[in-house]
């Protein structure tokens, strides 16, 4: 069971990881924080490898040898996010970068790191290598780096950027901190390995505000927009989940009464048609949709648009109306409208103040030489 669980996660980060790097390729942030992800899925794999009791040695070689690199992506990408920082300079970075890259290799092709990687009905169990002390300063080194970067960068950035900064801090510390006690921590203390397990879990958290950090503050320029039939798709998978692993917790010979059906079949099919109901409805309504959609119906806020423009109105008016209607259906971090001026023939501002990350103007001359152009928003 728990071998299933951890391959899920691994799935779940690992989709993580392709959403953000495919969203913006050239962007370093996107390709480190995928790295970052990526690594922390390979360790994720790796457990969860162990826990299955198949290959348990090579599995285990895996595990160390993402744990490696998820410090040095870790700080990697601490350096670059937000914005780029002085330090940790590139030349710290590829110093941990070769030794986080030495360690992996150790990890993976001898017994100098861990070995002796088993599943035994007390939890995982395992021999640490000579290089053990040197694996865990690395570890530790960088991801205290790492994190007190962001802490920094935290204090100092104001608006936007410090809200998402908030909750990729928060994500990254319950991580980090319960992932090095339950991994490093109390194996060092105790000698054992038995809750090695339970650090992978750790990362759902940081999915959580990662996600919601997307959803609601923009992080890494990223939008998902959900629709309302993934949302109740979502919710469904959720909530089954939840109820078959409870059953199977509290009523361990729950899965072997099937006189007809499974009766895992019976609680998706109950919960599916619970999601039917009037409650389940109005829980949509009022808890999710605000959520996700910022209380904002589009099909009607699209008709209301259309209404309110349908009228003949000065350049100043529309773009009053045009930053109003905006500014309800994508919230937008700022507003401005750019109008050709016929004595002139050149871009006049009209509404709104521009955005420090974007020139107006510098945008407008880029259009200045295409035909039709009278009109440039940015926002």
């Amino acid at each position: 069971m728990r071998a299933l669980s951890l391959l899920a996660l691994a799935s779940l980060l690992l989709g993580l990881a392709a959403y953000i790097w495919q969203a913006r390729r050239g962007s370093r942030i996107n390709r480190r924080f995928a790295m970052l992800t990526l690594s922390i899925a390979g360790w994720v794999l790796g457990i969860g490898g162990v826990e299955s009791g198949i290959l348990t040695e090579i599995w285990g070689r895996v595990t160390f040898t993402a744990a490696c690199m998820m410090p040095v992506a870790f700080l990697a990408f601490s350096r670059v996010f937000p914005a780029t920082s002085r330090w940790p300079s590139t030349t710290i970075l590829w110093i941990t970068f070769t030794i986080g890259g030495v360690l992996a290799v150790l990890s993976a092709t001898t017994r100098l790191i861990a070995y002796d990687i088993s599943q035994t009905d007390a939890g995982i169990q395992r021999t640490s290598g000579l290089l053990f002390p040197l694996f865990t300063a690395h570890f530790l080194a960088c991801s205290i780096a790492a994190l007190s970067v962001f802490i920094s960068k935290w204090r100092s950035e104001r608006g936007l950027a410090r809200a998402q900064l908030q909750y990729l801090v928060i994500g990254l510390l319950i991580l980090s901190v319960g992932g090095m006690t339950t991994n490093l921590g109390i194996p060092i203390v105790t000698g054992r390995s038995t809750l090695s397990w339970v650090g992978p879990y750790f990362t759902l958290p940081f999915v959580a505000l990662v996600s919601h950090a997307i959803i609601r503050h923009r992080l890494m320029d990223l939008r998902i927009f959900v629709s309302r039939g993934l949302a109740y798709a979502l919710a469904m998978a959720a909530a089954s989940a939840v109820l078959i692993v409870s059953a199977r917790l509290f009523f361990p010979v729950w899965a072997a009464n099937t006189a007809f059906v499974h009766p895992n079949f019976v609680i998706i099919t109950t919960v599916a048609l619970l999601m039917l109901s009037s409650p389940a409805q109005r829980f949509f309504s009022r808890v999710l949709d605000p959520y996700l959609y910022r209380g904002i119906e589009h099909p009607v806020a699209l008709a209301g648009a259309t209404r309110r423009l349908s009228r003949l109105m000065q350049p100043a008016e529309l773009a009053t109306e045009l930053r109003q209607v905006l500014s309800e259906v994508l919230v937008p971090e700022s507003f401005t409208m750019l109008v050709t001026s016929f004595e002139s023939d050149s871009f006049e501002q009209l509404s709104g103040e521009s955005s420090p990350e974007v020139d107006p103007y510098g945008l407008a001359a880029l259009h200045a030489g295409q035909p039709n152009t009278t009109v440039v928003m940015g926002f």
